[in-house]
């Protein structure tokens, strides 16, 4: 018997486990801490994780959107907010998941009149820090 193989993230980041739930990513759990923040000031007055947009054109199921944040305003409007990494949004991106994203957007536009809100991030490492380390000699 062959074992049971765990599979991928979508996107290759890594899930965030925390008191208030399970994340996708590191982005997503830190853009949760700055809403939260916005909701202790009183700028937002709730937010819902992973809210579920089915995507149907007429009357047939084409695809579904997960949200990752719905937030609304302490006015009473309310706003999609995704978190994603800035490469796959990139302008002539052609990632699978970024065009998915795309269409996706477009869909929820054309739909429900949504305009999605990515708040846009990146992995800190080595080639795409700014600062270069340099070796400095000390006289002995």
């Amino acid at each position: 018997m062959q074992p049971i193989k765990k599979p991928k993230q979508k996107y290759f980041s890594k899930k965030v486990h925390t008191s208030v739930g399970t994340f996708d990513s590191s982005a997503e759990y830190s853009y949760y801490l700055k809403l939260q923040q916005l909701k202790r000031a009183g700028i937002i007055t709730e937010i819902q994780r992973q809210v579920k947009y089915p995507l149907e054109v007429n009357g047939q199921l084409i695809t579904k959107y997960i949200a990752d944040f719905v937030i609304t305003k302490n006015n009473g409007t309310t706003e999609v907010h995704d978190a994603k990494n800035p490469y796959l949004l990139a302008k002539g991106s052609s990632t699978p998941a970024g065009q998915m994203f795309k269409l996706k957007s477009k869909l929820m536009r054309a739909i429900y009149g949504i305009e999605i809100k990515t708040e846009l991030y990146e992995k800190a490492t080595v080639e795409n820090c700014n600062t270069k380390s340099k070796r400095v000699k000390t006289k002995s």
